[in-house]
């Protein structure tokens, strides 16, 4: 699973309506490669990051992350 490292860039007004997924929030990768969760509009600090419209999760740890949705969940459980 691909994690990358998000790099905040600006504050956004008014802010987007982030969603929750799986317990963390839920944003798509915008046409010029950032992201926006809630009052914030990231970078992704990759040389290779998602493509644009790709569904990512992003949690904060100490720092703020994300990972590709579909990544997510192909390694989750699946109930028998």
């Amino acid at each position: 699973m691909h994690i990358y490292h998000l790099i905040e860039l600006r504050e956004i007004f008014p802010p987007a309506l982030t969603p929750l997924f799986y317990g963390r929030y839920l944003a798509e990768v915008r046409p010029d490669g950032t992201v926006y969760c809630d009052n914030r509009q990231f970078a992704i600090d990759s040389d290779t990051p998602p493509s644009p419209g790709t569904k990512v999760m992003i949690w904060c740890s100490r720092d703020y992350y994300c990972c590709p949705t579909d990544e997510f969940q192909a390694r989750q459980p699946r109930p028998a």
